[in-house]
Formats: C-alpha cells, structure tokens, sequence
C-alpha cells in the first residue's frame, strides 16, 4: 500500500533522518520527498509503501501520531486514494 506522511513543526537539524529511520523500521520503502521551510517551520510530505495490505493505515496512523509527539511535530498519515487532496506544501 501507499502512504503519505503530512508533517510540520519547528526546523532543527536530522528531522529528515530521524523520520526516514523511522519508516524503514516499520519495513517501508520512501519514493518521494517534498519539504520545505518557512520561518523556521519544517514542511514535508513523504511518500512511502508497504507490502502489507489495507487494515495497516489505523496501526501506521498511531504509531506515527505517537513518534510525532516524540519530536514535537504534527504528523498526518495519509491513504493513496486521498494523495490528489494534499496540497500542504
């Protein structure tokens, strides 16, 4: 399945790093990245894939709401079937 991660809060260095290690420890793949930085605010959406099937989206959703809290970010998982709604950046 495909997903995209919303994401924004404060820039620092390694938010790139820290969140793509993240979703490879959860065995996805990342095909797409646009971020950018207004004002010291990080603004990205990630694009990535699993293997798993459908019901997966609740369980990503939590985890990475959780990990968000972790690094004080606001991060939004997305479903493939909403990717022509994003218009974030």
């Amino acid at each position: 399945m495909k997903y995209a991660l919303i994401i924004h809060g404060d820039d620092r260095v390694g938010l790139i790093a820290e969140i793509a290690s993240f979703i490879t420890k959860k065995n996805a793949n990342i095909y797409s990245v646009e971020q950018t930085i207004d004002d010291n605010i990080f603004k990205m959406i990630m694009y990535f894939e699993t293997g798993n099937n459908n019901n997966e989206i609740n369980e990503l959703s939590k985890l990475f709401k959780l990990e968000g809290e972790k690094l004080k970010l606001n991060i939004v998982t997305v479903e493939e079937s909403e990717f022509n709604t994003i218009n974030f950046l």
